[in-house]
C-alpha cells in the first residue's frame, strides 16, 4: 500500500450571531468570519489480476480514506457561542473539529478488483453534540471538544447474474447507526430531561452517544457497484491548485459589534461568484446569518503554464446570472401579456420562437410562436399557437 494522495482545501463563511449581554439587557450582534480546514488522506491499493484473453492486467483502488476537519465553534454549535458572548462577553477559545475514515475491501477478478464491502466510522466532538440538543443554559456545563464515534455506516455489495438476460445486477445492503442524540427521538427525550430544574447537563450530553440502529437500506441496480480508483492527472492538478488557492486556518477574524449593528465584513473577499447568506435556527431569540462564497465558478478557467505560474479567467457567474434573469422576466411578461391564435396553417411560421408580428388596435406588436398544435377541420387544416409578447413595434399609418 502507498498514499495515494493528500488533498487539502480551506474555506471561509460569514457568521452574524445575535445575542442579549446578561448585564445590561442590550441586545447586540457580531459578525464574524470562521475559517473551516478540510485535510483528507487516502491510501490506494494495486490488484493484480489476469482478464479473460489471459493477460496481466493491474488496477490502481483506493484501500482507505481518512479525513479530519477543523473549525470555530461558532460553526459547530452556535448556541454555546451566544451563550458565551452573552454572559462574558467573550468568544469561547478553541477550535472544534470531527473525522471519518473509510475503509474498502475488495475481491478479485477477470474484470479487476470488484468492491464486495465498505465501512465508514465518523467522530464529532461533544461540542457538536450538544448544539443539536435542546441546551439553552451553559452556566453549569462546558462541552468538551473530544471527539467521540458518533456514526458507523457498513455496506454489503453483492453481486449476481441473471441467467436469461446476462446482465449483472449488484445489490448493496446499508447498515447505518448513529448516535441517540444525533437522531429525533434522543433529542426529543433529551429536551424533555433538560426541562428539569434538577437536570445534570453534563449526564444527558453522556447518555447521548451511544450508537442505535437507524436504518437499513437495501437498493438494487444494474452493472457492477463503481470501485473508488485512482484519480486522473488533471484532477490531481485542480486539486493542487484550488489548496493553493485557499487560505490557512486562522479562526475568527472578528468585526467591531455594537448594539443592534453588525460590523463590516472582513478585507477577505473570494475570487468571485456572489455571496448566499443562509438564515438558521439557534436556542437564542437571534438567530444566525451565515453568508457563503463560491471560491469558484463553474466557468472559471485555471490555467498551469510550464513555469508553475497559475493565471485565472475571471469567470462570467455574475453576467451570466444578470442576464438569465433578464431572460426569465422577458419570458414571464411575454407569458402573462401573450395571447392565443387560430388561423389558417399558410399565415404561421413552424419554427418554434419565430418571430410573428401583429397587426391590432392602430399597432403592430412583436410576438414569438410557442405551443403551436395543428388540426383539421371543415375549413382545412388550421394551426393554433401561443404569441408571447415580445413589445411594440410600431403604429399603423392611416
Amino acid at each position: 500500500m502507498n498514499d495515494w494522495t493528500s488533498e487539502k482545501s480551506a474555506s471561509r463563511i460569514e457568521i452574524i450571531i445575535g445575542w442579549t449581554d446578561s448585564e445590561t439587557g442590550e441586545e447586540r450582534t457580531g459578525s464574524f468570519l470562521s475559517t473551516t480546514s478540510t485535510e483528507t488522506k487516502s491510501i490506494y491499493r494495486t490488484y493484480f489480476y489476469t482478464d479473460s484473453e489471459g493477460n496481466s492486467q493491474s488496477a490502481d483502488v483506493v484501500a482507505s480514506r481518512f479525513s479530519s476537519t477543523t473549525t470555530t465553534k461558532a460553526q459547530a454549535n452556535g448556541a454555546f457561542v451566544s451563550w458565551s458572548l452573552a454572559n462574558t462577553g467573550k468568544l469561547p477559545s478553541g477550535s472544534a473539529t470531527k473525522s471519518s475514515y473509510t475503509s474498502y475491501s475488495y475481491k478479485t477478478t477477470q474484470d479487476g478488483p470488484r468492491l464486495i464491502a465498505e465501512r465508514t466510522v465518523e467522530r464529532i466532538s461533544e461540542l457538536e453534540l450538544a448544539g443539536s440538543l435542546n441546551i439553552q443554559d451553559y452556566s453549569d456545563y462546558t462541552p468538551s471538544s473530544d471527539e467521540f464515534e458518533s456514526s458507523l455506516t457498513e455496506t454489503i455489495f453483492d453481486e449476481y447474474k441473471d441467467g436469461r438476460s446476462g446482465r449483472v445486477y449488484t445489490q448493496s445492503k446499508t447498515t447505518r447507526r448513529l448516535s441517540y442524540g444525533l437522531t429525533q427521538e434522543g433529542q426529543q427525550t433529551a429536551s424533555k430531561s433538560l426541562e428539569s430544574a434538577a437536570a445534570n447537563v453534563a449526564e444527558i450530553v453522556d447518555g447521548m452517544k451511544g450508537l442505535v440502529l437507524d436504518g437499513i437500506e437495501v437498493r438494487s441496480s444494474i452493472g457492477r457497484a463503481e470501485s473508488p480508483t485512482r484519480p486522473s492527472g488533471e484532477d490531481l492538478l485542480n486539486d493542487y491548485i484550488r489548496s493553493d488557492d485557499n487560505p490557512e486556518v486562522d479562526g475568527y477574524l472578528v468585526d467591531e459589534y455594537g448594539p443592534s449593528e453588525v460590523g463590516s465584513s472582513s478585507s477577505y473577499e473570494p475570487f468571485e461568484s456572489p455571496s448566499a447568506s443562509i438564515l438558521f435556527g439557534g436556542n437564542t431569540a437571534f438567530p444566525a446569518v451565515e453568508t457563503t462564497r463560491l471560491p469558484f465558478a463553474p466557468d472559471t478557467t485555471l490555467v498551469l503554464n510550464g513555469q508553475g505560474v497559475i493565471t485565472r479567467i475571471p469567470s462570467g457567474a455574475e453576467q451570466a446570472a444578470r442576464e438569465y434573469a433578464l431572460m426569465l422576466q422577458a419570458l414571464k411578461a411575454g407569458y402573462a401579456y401573450g395571447f392565443n391564435i387560430t388561423t389558417s396553417a399558410e399565415r404561421l411560421p413552424t419554427t418554434p420562437f419565430s418571430p410573428v408580428y401583429v397587426n391590432a388596435a392602430g399597432l403592430s406588436v412583436a410576438t414569438r410562436i410557442n405551443g403551436t398544435s395543428w388540426a383539421f377541420d371543415q375549413s382545412g387544416l388550421v394551426v393554433s399557437s401561443d404569441l408571447m409578447l415580445c413589445g411594440v413595434a410600431g403604429r399603423i399609418a392611416s
